[in-house]
């Protein structure tokens, strides 16, 4: 465990210094404004025009903990249709499909930087880093860790981990975010705010790499769905 919080930290240097981003600056409490201007000017310079936009027009997220808060939130994010039970031993030694190394290499590629970090504390760029080249002179070690990450990852999908494993690993983050900028609620005013979920970076690469091929056929069987087959606005 020790040695993977050290490798995610090596990972952040090396892309705080390719950025040339100055390390101290995250996580700090400049204005929520002026930080979506800082955010919006560096998705600018990497082509990301579209969220640039939606980060410029932020109005930034409102407190959890509030009850009016977690009442719309109860209301607007929809409850699971009926509970899944836990997968029995026959489950998990069934057949199972495995993610195709080729396939997990080309979804990597398409990671979108500067993205923010998943529950995993794995940011894209974790993952894309370790996309070597033939060409590349790094020692073997290096070389072999993306498949290393594409066996763990055939080990993840095919139930070979203890089940609380997967508890965590789809889990997800809540966050109220505004639908309006808080400056415009007039005395008395309670914010509306929109569900939005985020879950892990790895997951979703892993989702994407096994199920896209066959998206629309998953789609057509499960629709309106969610966070099962990145619907948009969907439930679960």
């Amino acid at each position: 465990m020790n040695g993977t919080h050290g490798l995610v930290a090596e990972f952040e240097m090396d892309i705080v210094s390719v950025g040339n981003t100055d390390s101290s600056n995250f996580g700090s409490k400049r204005d929520p404004k002026e930080a979506n201007y800082h955010k919006a000017t560096d998705l600018i310079k990497t082509g990301q025009h579209r969220r640039a936009r939606q980060a410029i027009l932020s109005t930034g997220c409102s407190d959890p903990t509030l009850p009016h808060i977690q009442e719309q939130m109860g209301a607007k994010f929809p409850k699971r249709k009926k509970p899944i039970s836990t997968p029995n031993h026959e489950h998990f030694h069934a057949p199972h499909a495995k993610v195709d190394r080729s396939i997990f290499r080309e979804t990597l590629k398409k990671l979108k930087p500067k993205t923010s970090p998943s529950l995993g504390c794995l940011r894209n760029e974790h993952l894309t880093a370790l996309l070597y080249t033939d060409r590349s002179q790094a020692p073997p070690s290096t070389l072999n860790a993306f498949d290393k990450l594409h066996q763990l990852c055939n080990e993840i999908v095919v139930g070979s981990l203890p089940w609380y494993f997967y508890i965590a690993w789809t889990a997800t983050s809540l966050s109220a975010v505004n639908k309006i900028d808080p400056a415009s609620l007039a005395e008395g005013d309670i914010m509306d705010c929109r569900p939005v979920a985020m879950g892990n970076t790895l997951r979703k690469a892993v989702t994407h790499a096994l199920f896209d091929h066959f998206l629309q056929d998953i789609i057509a069987e499960t629709k309106p769905t969610q966070f099962g087959c990145r619907e948009k606005a969907g439930g679960s």
